[in-house]
């Protein structure tokens, strides 16, 4: 299939990225929390056979220069039915081509990437996949991030969810800016009703202080504060919200924040 010929051609890119600090998938293998509502992703790779963490960020990368070059032939087959449905209104993705290549698009070129990916227990085969890095767009250089769930579907070994039903909305830290307070629950609303909440602090997962509550409409609010409250510095923190249980068609919908705590 092409999809093998394209993750086999990017995972050359990976090989000696080393741990997550120094730009690879994440190496953790913390347990996965008790709640019923809430989840910690493991980095360990499936129990069954299937997409590896490398092959994931691969797929990712893939993704990211097919969207750089406006290719909407290889984005289409990298990409998930939902997400793909959730784009028919705005055109599709020969309609977002052009915001795409400018926008996400972007990832493919940043600097000083730090990658990460961690499966997700409720679905053992899907990843979630994080990018920070500098990302030069329309002009502007800076420090930021971007999240994306692989998974399998039907004969195609992993497609990338990229377009959720609607936007992720972040309470806190207060939309345009990046200062979170150490005692400050991060709180973001996902399109994901009827989903787990994942959490991730610099791609590894959060085992405690998330909580997972139903909100107005096919939506979930996560919340999480780590016990302690969030370490000094920047961070990145990442929210998802996945199916509850496996073979589930959704939800699929993540982001990546930035945030300096201090």
């Amino acid at each position: 299939m092409r999809i093998n010929a394209l993750v086999a051609a990017c995972a050359v890119l990976l090989a000696g990225c080393g741990d997550a600090g120094s730009g690879g998938p994440g190496t953790s293998g913390a347990e996965p929390a008790s709640s019923i509502t809430s989840e910690s992703p493991t980095s360990a790779p499936p129990s069954e056979p299937g997409t590896t963490a490398d092959e994931a960020i691969a797929v990712v990368q893939a993704w990211l220069e097919a969207a750089q070059a406006s290719d909407t032939d290889t984005l289409t087959e990298l990409t998930g039915a939902l997400s793909l449905r959730n784009v028919e209104s705005q055109g599709g993705l020969d309609g977002l081509s052009s915001g795409l290549a400018e926008g996400m698009g972007a990832y493919a070129r940043a600097e000083d990437p730090e990658w990460s990916a961690v499966v997700i227990p409720s679905q053992p085969d899907a990843w979630l996949v994080v990018l920070r890095g500098t990302v030069t767009r329309e002009g502007m250089t800076e420090t930021d991030a971007e999240s994306w769930i692989v998974h399998p579907e039907g004969d195609r070994d992993a497609v990338v969810e990229a377009f959720a039903a609607s936007f992720p909305e972040a309470v806190s830290p207060e939309p345009g800016t990046r200062d979170l307070a150490a005692d400050e629950p991060v709180s973001v609303y996902l399109a994901a009703g009827g989903g787990s909440g994942t959490v991730l602090l610099d791609g590894e997962p959060l085992a405690d202080g998330v909580t997972v509550s139903g909100a107005d409409g096919d939506q979930l609010l996560v919340k999480a504060l780590p016990p302690g409250g969030w370490p000094s510095g920047e961070h990145t923190v990442t929210v998802a919200g996945v199916p509850a249980t496996p073979g589930a068609d959704g939800p699929w919908v993540s982001v990546a924040i930035p945030v300096v705590v201090g």
